[in-house]
């Protein structure tokens, strides 16, 4: 006669064995959706004395509702009036009021590009190349095209915007909290 062990703890192997494999099911799905972490590209910063113009400010436009091309709408208006846009994207994130992320809420070209939107809220995210994201959703207000496209400043630290090289990728999300997550230019 064989040594078979007891029914319950078969049982409760059974159950270890489950909870474990569910624990990791959880975990990696948690991996598989998460955001890829953006690569911040290197800056080449300059100093900007007097005034800040929009040509010096690199903004990224993300569409975090439904309506098709909203951020292609707005990259158009933002290049009108001269900032440099290089990308646009969709985010994951349900967009309820237009919101503007840069490197701090008193940053110069935070405060220049924010103009732009009526109602938008204001982020900071601590980010070093000065880039400013816009993130638009289904409620989106409306672009001030009358908004000044320069302000003054005493000096103001701007990382130009590079020339992309075929190894550049457009992957970048916003660094503000890395909430958006860029998808494919609409």
């Amino acid at each position: 006669m064989s040594a078979r062990p007891p029914a319950w703890r078969t049982g409760v192997l059974l159950f270890v064995m489950v909870a474990l494999l569910a624990v990791i099911a959880v975990l990696g799905y948690k991996a598989l959706v998460a955001p890829i972490p953006a690569v911040q590209q290197p800056c080449a910063s300059q100093t900007v004395s007097g005034s800040l113009k929009s040509s010096d400010v690199t903004v990224r436009v993300y569409n975090g509702g439904s309506k098709a091309g909203l951020a292609a709408t707005i990259q158009k208006q933002l290049d009108t009036v001269g900032f440099n846009v290089p990308y646009i994207g969709n985010t994951q994130q349900v967009v309820l009021q237009t919101k503007i992320v840069g490197m701090a809420v008193d940053a110069p070209e935070v405060l220049l590009v924010s103009a732009f939107f009526p109602d938008a809220t204001i982020e900071a995210d601590s980010r070093t190349d000065h880039s400013v994201d816009v993130l638009v959703g289904d409620t989106f207000a409306g672009f001030n095209d009358q908004a000044p496209t320069q302000v003054s400043v005493s000096t103001a630290v701007v990382c130009p915007p590079s020339t992309p090289t075929p190894s550049d990728s457009p992957s970048d999300s916003p660094s503000d909290s890395a909430e958006p997550t860029p998808a494919p230019t609409q």
